[in-house]
């Protein structure tokens, strides 16, 4: 038997896994997500309007450099091509010089899986009490995501049901 003892708890762990899951679903839309850009659309989901200027002084960078960003993660990229479409930029109508960006029906879906995956952190306590902590730890970060999305689901259609009766 190895001597090895994990650095982290298993709490620790446990949030790790959740944050893992929620880039999973960033993952989805490009294996290779720089950082900046996801970043960037946080800044974005998190105070939307703002201009690219007002979000570089956020972000500490220049403007030139979250334009970029901005444009990437945007509907059109920077060289003129399929953006992400996580958000959109409209001119603003007294001052046709500033933009507004706001997140897109895309922006909130993946939104709203990150938030899912985040969501499935469970203190080990709990799950010990409910008898799963061995499942927890078995399932890859894939089928914990997949288990969540079915339980959610399910959870889902039981409101719907009982809304109806």
């Amino acid at each position: 038997m190895s001597e090895f003892k994990p650095t982290l708890t298993d709490e620790e762990q446990a949030y790790m896994r959740a944050l893992m899951l929620a880039l999973e679903a960033v993952r989805d839309i490009r294996a290779t997500m720089p950082l900046q850009y996801l970043y960037t659309f946080c800044m974005v989901s998190t105070d939307e309007g703002k201009g690219g200027s007002e979000y570089a002084k956020d972000a500490g960078v220049s403007p030139t450099v979250m334009t970029r960003h901005l444009l990437d993660i945007g509907d059109r990229n920077r060289q003129l091509e399929q953006g992400f479409g996580l958000i959109t930029q409209e001119r603003d109508r007294l001052d046709l010089r500033r933009h507004h960006a706001r997140i897109t029906p895309e922006g909130k879906a993946l939104v709203r899986k990150i938030i899912n995956a985040l969501k499935t952190v469970v203190p080990r306590s709990k799950l010990e009490a409910d008898g799963l902590y061995d499942l927890a730890r078995v399932l890859s970060p894939a089928d914990r995501r997949k288990l969540a999305e079915r339980l959610t689901a399910g959870l889902r259609e039981e409101k719907v049901t009982a809304n109806v009766s």
